[in-house]
């Protein structure tokens, strides 16, 4: 992204603060009262299918609103000189248990040696869940991902590179360009809000490191992303 299209998303997440905040209290209230009226609501009523259809797309809201105000927090991050392997294990102990990854193998090519990265440990390890589960997503929970890790120099500077490649239908070639826009999805209606890679470019972006997408020549996406080293520890 250019400095523009940054102060663009600047102006954008303020908007966007705004609008979750005024919207998060009454949409609460919606979602707990539409939960006990469907607790209520014995199972041969004629009008539980449309309860239901209120419960739904209220929690539907209530994850738009989170994302939102994820999109917006945009937290100073707390760097600490942390191994990146670790959290990349975390972040897979924390989702591969759901059932999207039920016929996915993860398979991991780590270098040796891979030194320690400067970052805030927790909000990398969210980027890493939201590539991992789009990756799931995108290949309809059958496919192999595979997570490396290396080494390199940039600008003088020694960096670590973590890659994510999936093995599905990989991105259209007119999307790639906004795959890290606000609200921008791929994935039918209902599935996502087109908010968590924006949120994931701006963590990266804040920890002076890089989130890049392409296609894999043998199909499906590789998503890379860049971290400047640490002292280890």
């Amino acid at each position: 992204m250019k400095i523009s299209e940054l102060k663009r998303l600047a102006t954008l997440g303020q908007l966007a603060a705004g609008v979750a905040h005024e919207i998060n209290n009454p949409l609460g209230g919606i979602v707990v009262y539409s939960h006990l009226l469907l607790e209520d609501t014995s199972l041969d009523d004629p009008r539980r299918p449309n309860i239901e259809k209120i419960v739904r797309e209220a929690d539907r809201c209530r994850i738009i609103v989170k994302g939102l105000l994820d999109f917006t927090r945009q937290n100073s991050p707390e760097l600490k000189s942390t191994d990146v392997i670790t959290i990349i294990k975390e972040a897979l102990n924390n989702i591969c248990r759901e059932p999207e990854f039920d016929n996915i193998t993860i398979i991991e090519k780590f270098e040796n040696g891979i030194p320690y990265v400067m970052v805030d440990a927790s909000q990398i390890q969210e980027v890493f869940e939201n590539i991992i589960r789009n990756a799931a997503e995108v290949m309809k929970g059958s496919g192999e991902l595979i997570i490396s890790s290396r080494l390199f120099s940039k600008n003088g500077h020694k960096m670590v590179e973590i890659l994510f490649e999936d093995t599905g239908p990989g991105i259209p070639l007119e999307s790639i360009d906004h795959v890290f826009d606000p609200f921008f999805t791929t994935k039918g209606g209902g599935h996502g809000t087109g908010l968590g890679l924006t949120v994931s470019y701006g963590i990266v972006d804040r920890h002076g490191g890089t989130i890049t997408i392409r296609n894999r020549d043998e199909g499906g996406a590789v998503f890379s992303v860049q971290l400047p080293v640490g002292e280890e520890e």
